[in-house]
């Protein structure tokens, strides 16, 4: 059994993924500029700081009796992300009305630059398991 949940997980990024993909195409024929998510890692702290981070529909955190807090998608509770205590706090955030530079400067009981650094990280993190992705258009990059 474990074999058809791993197949309908593969699939359903597949077909994620392809969707993305097909409307990030169809605007750059438009000739509207595109980033694909895999390259906001080579943005820079400047770049990233502008982005407006929106959590995933169905999008789910929670907080199981031992204490560890979890990120997932409703439908897919098999990949979850781990949260510590300050990443709990900085995800509820992430609803595509603040920046990632306003999120990091609201977080009081951090210094400026670790504060973005976490916020950062976080975001890049819940990006690459396909749980959250910018509101806002984003600068070119240099894909060399």
């Amino acid at each position: 059994m474990a074999t058809k949940k791993s197949s309908n997980i593969d699939r359903r990024r597949f077909f994620r993924h392809f969707f993305g993909q097909s409307a990030v195409l169809t605007d750059e024929a438009r000739g509207k500029p595109q980033l694909r998510l895999s390259d906001l890692p080579k943005l820079t702290d400047e770049q990233l700081a502008r982005i407006y981070p929106k959590l995933i529909a169905n999008t789910v955190i929670r907080t199981a009796k031992d204490g560890r807090t979890t990120c997932h998608q409703e439908q897919t509770p098999e990949t979850r992300v781990p949260l510590n205590e300050a990443e709990a706090h900085i995800i509820s955030a992430f609803d595509g009305r603040k920046s990632i530079g306003q999120i990091a400067a609201g977080l009081k009981q951090q210094n400026a630059e670790s504060a973005f650094a976490e916020t950062k990280s976080l975001f890049l993190r819940l990006v690459d398991a396909g749980l959250c992705f910018p509101t806002n258009a984003v600068g070119n990059v240099d894909k060399s």
